[in-house]
């Protein structure tokens, strides 16, 4: 071999190992590039996991800012409960009321704080509601309440609603204004002269009738009939303007609310003095009360020769002997109560405002605490 041979093969081996040399460095960096890669995703895995999979330990933190938590976690329980309306009368109904009695918590665990409530229908609308009658566990953790609210539906329709409710402190009251109603499937069906406007069509014997434009349910105001001679009996009155044929009408329904529990009397006149009669028992606080009426209907006793197909007035009357105030608010007849049927509570995961909120006030020491000795950086954006 001569040396110009020699020299070739020296700078062929010497290219070729060269090559090796890279090629083999570059695969070894890749690789460690990889598992830094791969090691990251880990990471992120176990952020987002122990962020947006977790409650947290223990899972009510966001109750104690002093107290760094073992673990943090963004998510709580929100509950809810399906609710079908049904109509079922061949009546469509426009601005109808539906309304529920739910018990949320009946072992008290103060899992429904109160302004948490919401209404949705199927297409996850929010609905107006409003709720009364309400019991508490403690402080304003619920343990059950009654919840109303309108809905528009057509004849032998069937509509699904959802009640939200969660534990969350931090939720706000929504802002809803009272509900006002106007349909025609009632009587009486002249505007909200049934239950506002009482210069017109509600009096009173012995009683201050008036507008009472702060308290009351639905429309805009309620009938306030104060007694001002308990001496002697005394009512508040209504006259429609016309003769009301019940005898298609099924029910009748009424908020109504009074100073005392003291029993007072419903009487549907047909007449002077042929009348309908039923003790009520009222509450203290506004009421819903639902009465069958019609020739089918129970509970009425018939004093002379009244007749459901011509009822001229209707009054509440008190005795004599204590002095009683009253507050009636959406009297009105209807042909029939749309069925409400409640199903079972449903249980499941949402990111929870008050958490957020309380991460967002945590020192970067409690974080580190928490989570240990990263690097990263937590940003909250809203679009």
């Amino acid at each position: 071999m001569n040396y110009v041979d020699f020299a070739i093969a020296v700078s062929l081996f010497l290219f070729f190992f060269i090559a090796i040399i890279v090629t083999s460095t570059n695969y070894f960096s890749s690789l460690s590039d990889l598992t830094q890669i791969s090691e990251f995703r880990t990471l992120a895995e176990v952020f987002f996991k122990l962020l947006f999979e977790s409650h947290g330990m223990p899972e009510d933190w966001q109750q104690n800012p002093d107290v760094s938590p073992v673990e943090l976690g963004l998510m709580d329980y929100v509950y809810r409960i399906p609710v079908l309306v049904v109509e079922d009368s061949n009546n469509s109904r426009t601005d109808d009321l539906v309304d529920v009695n739910i018990t949320f918590d009946d072992d008290c665990e103060n899992k429904t704080w109160n302004d948490t409530i919401r209404v949705f229908d199927d297409n996850l609308d929010e609905v107006a509601c409003k709720t009364y009658k309400e019991v508490y566990c403690t402080g304003q953790f619920l343990k059950g309440v009654r919840i109303f609210w309108k809905v528009n539906i057509s004849e032998n329709q069937r509509k699904l609603f959802y009640i939200y409710y969660s534990s969350d402190e931090s939720i706000s009251t929504p802002n809803y204004t009272y509900l006002t109603y106007s349909t025609s499937n009632w009587v009486p069906n002249d505007g909200d002269s049934w239950t506002e406007n009482n210069a017109v069509q509600w009096s009173c014997t012995r009683m201050t009738c008036s507008d009472e434009s702060t308290d009351y349910r639905v429309g805009y105001y309620s009938i306030e009939a104060v007694c001002n001679d308990s001496t002697q009996w005394y009512t508040a009155e209504y006259d429609p303007s016309g003769i009301l044929n019940l005898t298609d009408y099924k029910k009748l329904q009424f908020w109504l609310k009074s100073n005392t529990t003291n029993d007072v009397t419903l009487q549907l006149f047909t007449g002077a003095s042929d009348k309908y009669v039923r003790n009520i028992t009222p509450s203290i606080s506004w009421t819903l009360y639902e009465y069958d009426v019609g020739p089918d209907s129970t509970g009425w006793t018939a004093s002379g020769s009244p007749s459901w197909s011509s009822i001229d007035w209707f009054n509440f009357y008190y005795d004599s002997g204590s002095s009683n105030s009253l507050w009636i608010d959406g009297f009105h007849f209807k042909r029939g109560l749309l069925e409400v049927n409640t199903f079972p509570e449903e249980r499941f995961d949402a990111l929870s405002s008050s958490k957020i909120n309380a991460l967002e006030n945590m020192s970067y020491e409690q974080v580190l605490r928490t989570l240990g000795d990263y690097k990263f950086r937590i940003e909250v954006t809203e679009s």
